[in-house]
Parts: structure tokens; sequence; C-alpha cells
């Protein structure tokens, strides 16, 4: 299985394990943004903007990802 690394820049830091469903990292960040990675080459598939910074780890139930 061939391995790639990529960076993906953030506002701010990321404070809590990012969650893999399928071949998409989701992860919260303190600059108040849920964000959505592909993992194969580092794309941004969307970036959710809260009003509040994102310190937990996001959850998977049912097709939807929750976070606090």
């Amino acid at each position: 299985m061939a391995t790639s690394s990529w960076i993906f820049k953030t506002s701010g830091k990321i404070l809590a394990q990012p969650l893999i469903v399928e071949n998409t990292a989701y992860f919260g960040c303190d600059d108040g943004s849920m964000n959505a990675v592909e993992i194969g080459g580092g794309e941004e598939k969307w970036r959710f903007i809260t009003r509040g910074r994102i310190v937990s780890a996001p959850v998977f139930d049912s097709g939807t990802i929750f976070f606090g």
C-alpha cells in the first residue's frame, strides 16, 4: 500500500484527535472551524465555521458528524 504525505494549514491549533471515516479526516480547530480533508492528498472537502473554539474530537453516526 502506497503512503502519501501532505500538510494542511489551519488558522489555529488542533486540540483533539481527528476522526477518520472512509477517505476523509474530520477535525476541529481552536480557530472555530470544523474541517473535512481528503486523506489521500490533503485536499479540503469542506470547512464549517462556528462561533467558538472546537476542543473535542468529532463523532460520526448515521452519516452525520457531531462535535462540540
